[in-house]
């Protein structure tokens, strides 16, 4: 999707947003992209960055910019991110870090690192160092990272600086982490949004081809508006089958119980028709006690001598009455249950037809994130890193025998 096709989108999704960011306090970690510092000689120059078109088109309470030009995510450039993330404000309730610009024009490949290890002034250890902070130290806040955009100057550099990482790796390694510290993150850089490789794109919207001009800043503000609104709806989704599977769990626990009870009061009319029909029985013997002529006769006879037939059969009876209404409740027990779980069926039939529709309203930036494997994703950063570690090395080689033969020339 192009620039423009983007922004049309996302214009939509702001207007039939209903979200309420009246509340929010967001604060923006970046470089000199969220800085706006390119426009530094226009007059307050600032109005026009990320940060303050993101208030305005949220409604927020209030947002920080914390971007500062030149500044890297690790410690191999000035400013980096993992040594001043502590500047957020304590009550921020969204942070947005977006950055990895510098750090592709200034990191070189050997300094990658790897998930084992995660040193330090290695592009994975700080960026790991930085949201592992950011988790710690702000556990109440919402904390979404934003992957850099594509720029042309990039690749430009790389033809003559061969060492220099690229920025899949960046972008890769980013969401990788994020997903571990299960931070959401918005994914510029497979976007297509405002990539400087299209002319177009420096012409109407980034003159130098990294940073924007006043519409090209109000495009990303709209579009990381845009995204932060889908973000949230496809939380709210999650939460409701979250909250939908969890009354259907209580439903389905509800009718087991009412079940046993059911069953149990069946067999408490079963006890209590078997002990009324053993009183009406020894009532009866009590009399035919009576008819008998000496007592002694009675006494000896009495109970013993009342016929087989008599209060058992109509025992019987009681039994098999009390009985069919047990056996009538958990018949209807059960076809209530089987009500249920026909509901239960029809609900998931219908949540899974609405996940899928609302996924097919999700920009391919975020679900391209939430589907990744997190341990492939792993081994394919440390498989590139050192495939261009050892291709660095073959220049070098390669390097060292031209200017060694050129010696003998």
């Amino acid at each position: 999707m192009e620039t423009v096709e983007w922004n049309e989108a996302d214009q939509v999704v702001i207007g039939q947003s209903t979200l309420d960011f009246s509340d929010k306090k967001i604060a923006c970690l970046g470089d000199s992209i969220t800085q706006a510092a390119n426009l530094e000689s226009m007059e307050d120059y600032q109005q026009y960055s990320y940060p303050t078109k993101l208030a305005e088109i949220l409604g927020a309470e209030e947002v920080v910019n914390l971007g500062i030009g030149g500044s890297s995510i690790g410690r191999y450039w000035q400013d980096a991110f993992v040594d001043r993330y502590m500047d957020i404000p304590e009550d921020t309730d969204l942070i947005l870090v977006m950055g990895g610009t510098n750090d592709g024009f200034c990191l070189h490949r050997e300094n990658v690192g790897n998930f084992e290890e995660r040193s330090p002034r290695t592009l994975i250890g700080d960026l790991n160092e930085l949201m592992r902070g950011l988790k710690e130290n702000y556990p109440d806040a919402e904390v979404v990272f934003v992957t850099p955009l594509p720029n042309v100057l990039h690749d430009i550099l790389r033809k003559d600086r061969p060492e220099l990482m690229s920025q899949r790796v960046i972008v890769d390694s980013m969401i990788a982490l994020a997903r571990e510290y299960e931070f959401d993150v918005i994914d510029l850089y497979d976007s297509n949004l405002l990539d400087s490789h299209d002319a177009a794109v420096i012409s109407n919207y980034m003159p130098d081809g990294v940073h924007c001009n006043p519409d090209g800043y109000r495009i990303l503000a709209e579009h990381i508006a845009a995204d932060l609104i889908r973000l949230q709806d496809s939380q709210d989704v999650e939460d409701g089958e979250e909250f939908r599977e969890a009354e259907g769990m209580e439903m389905e626990a509800a009718s087991e119980q009412g079940m046993e009870s059911e069953s149990d009061a069946g067999q408490n009319m079963k006890s209590e028709a078997i002990f009324d029909q053993n009183i009406e029985s020894e009532s009866d013997s009590a009399q035919n006690m009576e008819s008998v002529e000496t007592s002694e006769s009675a006494e000896n006879t009495g109970y013993k001598e009342v016929p087989d037939n008599i209060g058992k059969d109509e025992n019987l009876e009681d039994i098999a009455d009390s009985q069919d209404i047990v056996d009538s409740e958990n018949i209807e027990a059960a076809e209530n249950i089987d009500d249920s779980e026909d509901m239960t069926d029809s609900r998931d039939i219908t949540e899974l037809e609405a996940e899928e529709e609302f996924k097919s309203r999700i920009p391919i930036d975020i679900l391209k994130f939430r589907e990744r494997d997190t341990a492939q994703d792993r081994d394919l950063i440390d498989m590139e890193a050192k495939k261009m570690n050892e291709e660095a090395a073959d220049a070098q080689i390669q390097k060292d025998m031209t200017m060694e033969v050129g010696s003998y020339g």
